[in-house]
């Protein structure tokens, strides 16, 4: 008897991004840890994160609600708040939405990139 197998596979270019693989839970505890948090750069992050959040199944957009007057460290600009729901436990949760510029998208996404390979 005569046994034949191979393996394939592919050596990824040296410059190639790497592909992290993230727990959700760690995801979703970092998202639920920022909750407090009034720093615009933490409420950028936030957002981001619950873009990521929702793009992964694990959060789910409700709706937005009713234009408020924030109370935090930019005073007199009204913030967009979106209503979103944990898909593991029902939970209600807010999220700020920061009308992030391109310039600010590509700073969160290097500091989640960043936060990311930390925890990987």
């Amino acid at each position: 008897m005569v046994m034949f197998s191979y393996w394939k596979t592919t050596i990824p270019e040296a410059q190639q991004k790497k592909k992290l693989f993230v727990d959700d839970g760690v995801l979703l505890d970092l998202f639920n840890r920022l909750e407090s948090r009034t720093e615009s750069v933490d409420i950028q992050f936030r957002f981001v994160l619950a873009l990521l959040l929702m793009r992964k199944r694990l959060i789910k957009y409700e709706g937005t609600e009713p234009p408020v007057e924030t109370d935090g460290t930019a005073k007199g600009t009204v913030a967009e708040i979106w209503r979103m729901v944990l898909r593991n436990s029902g939970q209600a949760v807010r999220v700020i939405n920061p009308h992030l510029t391109t310039e600010q998208i590509g700073e969160v996404s290097e500091q989640l990139s960043s936060i990311l390979a930390e925890v990987v």
